[in-house]
């Protein structure tokens, strides 16, 4: 099975450090998970990419620009030889409610203020 360097989670990290909601889709209130298709080839670089399920052509172009920049992986490997190899990933398009978006930031808000209260209690 091919590898992403530093394993899934460093992939999920990949993802969510680039990935640019589409300005279009976001007025549009589009969301949707797209699964994405690739070959891993025998030097790892990422070939063919496709959308098999798409969720919007918004979505699923981003989800294929997304694929393309990724780094090299670790190749596929049989009988000890690099192969390639096809792997199917999903990527998840979300939108943050409003509300939703300032209760996770709460926790941060919330030692803004007992700083404030602090700073203030010293004076």
């Amino acid at each position: 099975m091919p590898e992403y360097p530093g394993g899934m989670s460093a992939m999920m990290e990949f993802i969510g450090k680039n990935i640019k909601y589409p300005v279009a889709a976001q007025k549009a209130k589009i969301q949707g998970r797209v699964v994405i298709q690739f070959i891993v080839d025998k030097e790892g670089n990422i070939i063919c990419p496709r959308v098999i399920r798409g969720a919007d052509p918004l979505l699923d172009a981003e989800a294929i620009r997304l694929t393309t920049i990724m780094p090299k992986w670790k190749p596929g490997m049989q009988r000890g030889q690099a192969v390639n190899v096809k792997y199917t990933v999903p990527i998840m398009f979300r939108l943050q409610e409003p509300e939703k978006a300032l209760l996770s930031r709460m926790p941060l808000l919330l030692q803004l203020n007992k700083l404030i209260f602090s700073l203030n209690k010293s004076k």
